[in-house]
């Protein structure tokens, strides 16, 4: 399971890194770079001497959970106590472990020029599922609705996992119910060592930042039920 959690995390950055074109000299993740195992790269580790951590958005917690809000994007986001949700400290922590797992390969230096970096990361295991956002720096304005960027981040989301040793590998765009209206999303599906893993992407372009959310859930596909948790901010 953590090795799936991982690479679509990873993919996240790269498909950011994709859009905004900005790969630097490194050959496709399809062609040339293998997933990080769970046991050379744990995804939620608490560590209290990681680097300061970018961000967009406000995290606030209480007893009742945590309250996630991004203005620049427009929504929050409502995880009660089931969710554990990765602190500021906890996410500069997990941007170096996916960037770190590909030291060496020209990615990880594109996303440290890119500012590439996650701004929200929750865990819930009794569903189980995950939640995730990061951003990295446009070099060029983009359309997230365009069907030719989906197209593209499809394409990219598929080779990608199709490299990191998954089977079974099926993406699709959609259209869903997201704030209160309709918007293009990726859809895929992948199996590893007999794990089913459902996931959902939405591209946002806001200034001069690019940002994919992603939504997975294990066993089931329950990743539309997971886009109720979001809310528009008025």
């Amino acid at each position: 399971m953590k090795k799936i959690l991982l690479a679509v995390l990873l993919l996240s950055l790269l498909l950011a890194l994709c859009a905004c074109g900005d790969t630097g000299a490194a050959e496709p993740a399809s062609a040339t770079t293998p997933a990080p195992t769970a046991e050379t790269a744990p995804v939620t580790v608490p560590d209290e001497n990681a680097e300061e951590q970018l961000t967009v958005g406000t995290l606030r917690q209480d007893a009742e959970g945590a309250t996630y809000e991004n203005p620049l994007l427009g929504f929050g986001c409502r995880l009660d106590t089931s969710w554990y949700v990765a602190t500021k400290e906890q996410l500069a922590q997990l941007s170096g472990v996916v960037m770190d797992a590909y030291e060496g390969t020209g990615y990880e230096e594109a996303m440290r020029r890119a500012q590439s970096f996650f701004d929200l990361y929750a865990e819930n295991p009794d569903l189980p599922a995950t939640v995730n956002l990061n951003f990295t720096t446009l070099k060029q304005q983009i359309d997230p609705s365009n069907e030719q960027v989906l197209a593209a981040m499809q394409a990219e989301l598929q080779s990608g996992l199709e490299a990191g040793s998954m089977q079974n590998v099926e993406t699709e765009l959609r259209t869903v119910s997201f704030l209160g209206g309709e918007t293009k999303a990726v859809h895929f599906y992948a199996l590893n060592q007999g794990v089913d893993y459902y996931g959902l992407q939405i591209y946002f372009s806001a200034d001069d930042r690019f940002a994919t959310l992603t939504l997975g859930t294990f066993g089931e596909d329950k990743t539309e039920t997971l886009l109720e948790l979001f809310y528009p901010l008025s």
